[in-house]
């Protein structure tokens, strides 16, 4: 029975599929990354959240209902205009957000960005990804059919993040929320490096290599971080600020 079960696991990875326990999906999850800004907020800890990679504000925004229920003073990044002209749209009558059409990166100036042409037959989510790494962008091609055709490239302006930062007096950071398609990684190490440390920091991590994944985890680890693991994403928390409060 194992030797088959061995047999069947390997065709199936060999096809590109994997298997996993199947569970409940029934019934509202709780957001955790939400419950822990309402601790730090509630326990008057300052700052402005930073998101970057905010897409339309509404489709899958892991901060959206924070942001509007905290009135947390915010700071909304994305590059694509079509997109960002959305985002101006869902925010347009909330006075404590702020937005930035550019894309972050280690230095100013201007990038290359690959995003995925809408197309008919496309679900929602897909006019909203883009990536400095085209390799990035083909892993979606097995939900995505015809996906490498429909990929286009545009030049995007960049900011560093202290720019970013200083353009809009910002002093402290509470929160960032990262989902760059794959950058996550290369962002939080010129964030970091320029010193600053957020309370909390949410970050997509699926499209990271386990190599990047565990030296990300390191790099936080040495800086004060705990983590909290989701099916996509890691939290990273400042654990000395939260255990003194």
């Amino acid at each position: 029975m194992y030797r088959l079960k061995k047999f069947l696991l390997k065709k199936i990875k060999q096809k590109g599929y994997s298997l996993s326990k199947q569970q409940a999906r029934n019934g509202n999850e709780t957001n955790p990354l939400y419950y822990l800004a309402g601790f730090f907020i509630h326990n008057g800890f300052k700052g402005d959240l930073v998101q970057i990679g905010a897409n339309d504000g509404v489709t899958n925004d892991p901060v959206r209902k924070l942001i509007l229920d905290f009135k947390i003073p915010s700071l909304l990044v994305e590059p694509q205009l079509p997109i960002f002209k959305k985002l101006q749209t869902a925010y347009s009558a909330v006075p404590h957000v702020r937005l930035e059409n550019c894309a972050i990166d280690n230095v100013s100036g201007n990038k290359e960005l690959f995003y995925v042409e809408p197309v008919s037959g496309y679900p929602m989510w897909a006019s909203g990804i883009a990536s400095f790494d085209k390799a990035t962008l083909l892993k979606h091609k097995r939900v995505l059919p015809g996906l490498e055709g429909n990929l286009r490239k545009i030049n995007v302006p960049t900011f560093t993040f202290r720019q970013l930062l200083q353009k809009h007096d910002i002093q402290e950071v509470l929160i960032l929320q990262i989902d760059t398609e794959g950058y996550d990684f290369e962002l939080l190490k010129h964030i970091t490096s320029s010193g600053v440390r957020p309370k909390l920091i949410q970050y997509e991590h699926k499209h990271l290599s386990f190599r990047d994944q565990s030296a990300c985890r390191e790099m936080l680890t040495e800086m004060g971080y705990a983590f909290l693991t989701k099916p996509e994403d890691t939290i990273a928390i400042y654990k000395d600020q939260a255990i003194s409060s």
